[in-house]
């Protein structure tokens, strides 16, 4: 008698493994992201990892909660996950206002065992000055150039911003006929100054010439700036 309960016990329990080992399985982490304070209205990414550790599929559905939801978003808020895979989740967090954005992002699954998890976010928004780029204009028209004559034009860079705009190596595309008479690469242009930069037109052929001008700085949300070029030979 007492062999025959053993062996019913031991059924129960290698079914019950076997259910265990068919079942989704949710684990998250980080459970609690601290963005810290951040600029308005500049954004940053951290990432939460959301991993299937059982033997079946996952189903992931998640939203932001709380007070301070609207400053976070993530680029997808359901996903299948297969057995003993994971995903990377990246959460942004965008301030606008000078305040502190407690939330909540709820994790549900189809994970009968523990079927929700939560990450608790949190982060501040704070002022501090930056760079603003502006160049005028966008484009330069040169309009008809008869060799050997040259063009003449200019553009101007300008740092609406509060802190020192640092411009980049410069780099250009299309024809060969757009020189820059006087190359902004490297320069610092403080919080309300501005730049002239002069542009020679050097047609060679009777025909249209196109081509651009890439100014890349550390404006936060503008780090590159694209000028049009045009003309005729």
């Amino acid at each position: 008698m007492r062999l025959f309960v053993l062996l019913l016990l031991l059924v129960g329990c290698n079914n019950e493994t076997e259910v265990s080992a068919l079942s989704p399985g949710l684990a998250v982490a980080p459970a609690e992201l601290d963005f810290g304070e951040q600029t308005v209205p500049l954004p940053v990414t951290e990432s939460i990892y959301i991993t299937n550790n059982g033997g079946a599929t996952l189903e992931v559905n998640m939203s932001f909660t709380g007070d301070g939801a609207e400053a976070y978003s993530t680029l997808e808020l359901s996903q299948t996950i297969a057995a003993h895979d994971s995903w990377t989740v990246p959460i942004e967090f965008l301030p606008t206002s000078y305040l502190d954005y407690p939330a909540t992002l709820l994790i549900n699954s189809n994970d009968e065992d523990n079927p929700t998890a939560e990450v608790q976010l949190s982060g501040i928004g704070i002022y501090a000055p930056v760079p603003v780029i502006e160049v005028d204009p966008m484009s330069l028209d040169f309009g008809d150039v008869i060799p050997p004559v040259e063009g003449f034009e200019y553009i101007t860079i300008r740092n609406t911003g509060e802190a020192d705009l640092e411009i980049g190596q410069i780099s250009q595309a299309g024809a060969g006929t757009f020189l820059i008479a006087t190359d902004p690469s490297n320069s610092t242009i403080a919080g309300g100054d501005d730049l002239p930069v002069i542009v020679r037109y050097v047609p060679t052929r009777p025909d249209g010439d196109n081509g651009e001008l890439v100014i890349p700085s550390n404006d936060p949300t503008n780090p590159e700036t694209t000028v049009v070029f045009l003309g005729n030979g």
